[in-house]
C-alpha cells in the first residue's frame, strides 16, 4: 500500500456481489475476453465455468493503474498464479522491456543463475544444491522477472513462486541461464543460439498476440 517512491503499477481490487459485462467492441477472445469499453479502456473480462457469468473484470482506469472487480463467489479461489494471468502482468511489463520467465532463480556471488526447463526437469533441485554446497541464496524457487536495467539484464524477484513458496524481494544482474535436460550421465556445455531461444520462448510468460511475440522475440534476440 506504501511505496519508497512512485510505483509503476498500482492495483486497486474489490469484491462484489455480481458484475456484469460493459458495452463496447471485442478484441479477442482466447480464454478471456478483452475489449474497448465506451470510455476507450482496455477492459478484460473472464467469465466462470458455466459461462452464464464473469468472475472478474480488469479495468485500465489510466497508464500504470488497473482496478479489479471480482465477483465475490471467486474471491476465495484467488491465487497468485490466477493473480499473474488474469490481471496480464507479462503484458504490463513486457512494455517495459521485461519478461517473466519460468525458472529457479538463484543469486551466488552477488550474480543471478537461472535455472529453466520443462516441469519436473530438477530446477528446484539444482538451486537446492547450490545452496547446499556453493552457499548461493535461493531467491525465487518458480519464476523470475528478467528486466533491462540501465543497458543490462537483470534478474528480479517474483511473488510468483508456485509450490516452492520462496519469493524473496530482491534482484541481481544475469550472469547465467542455465537450460537443463536429464541424462544418464552430468556434463555441462555453452547452448547453441537456438536452444537458448527456444528454451526462452517457452519458458516465458506472455500472450500470444503478434505485438507480444515479436517485443519478446526482440528481447530474446
Amino acid at each position: 500500500t506504501e511505496c519508497r517512491r512512485a510505483p509503476e503499477l498500482r492495483l486497486r481490487v474489490r469484491a462484489v456481489p455480481e458484475l456484469r459485462a460493459p458495452a463496447g467492441t471485442a478484441l479477442k477472445q482466447v480464454g478471456e475476453t478483452v475489449l474497448t469499453d465506451d470510455a476507450g479502456r482496455r477492459v478484460r473480462l473472464c467469465l466462470n465455468e458455466g459461462k452464464d457469468g464473469l468472475l472478474y473484470r480488469v479495468t485500465e482506469t489510466q497508464p500504470g493503474e488497473l482496478l479489479v472487480e471480482l465477483a465475490a463467489e471467486a474471491a476465495p479461489r484467488l491465487g497468485s498464479y490466477l493473480l499473474l494471468r488474469w490481471l496480464d502482468l507479462p503484458g504490463f511489463f513486457l512494455k517495459r522491456n521485461a519478461v517473466f520467465l519460468h525458472a529457479s532463480f538463484v543469486r551466488w556471488r552477488g550474480k543471478a543463475l537461472l535455472f529453466t526447463g520443462p516441469k519436473q526437469i530438477g530446477k528446484s533441485t539444482q538451486a537446492e544444491l547450490w545452496r547446499r554446497f556453493r552457499s548461493a541464496e535461493v531467491l525465487n524457487g518458480d519464476r523470475a522477472l528478467l528486466r533491462q536495467l540501465e543497458g543490462q539484464w537483470t534478474a528480479c524477484g517474483s511473488p510468483f513462486c508456485g509450490t516452492s513458496g520462496i519469493c524473496v524481494n530482491a534482484k541481481a544482474p544475469l550472469a547465467a541461464l542455465v537450460l537443463l535436460e536429464q541424462a544418464p550421465e552430468n556434463r555441462a556445455e555453452r547452448a547453441g543460439a537456438r536452444d537458448l531461444m527456444r528454451a526462452f520462448l517457452s519458458g516465458c510468460s506472455f500472450d500470444a498476440s503478434e505485438e507480444a511475440t515479436r517485443r519478446v522475440l526482440d528481447l530474446a534476440a
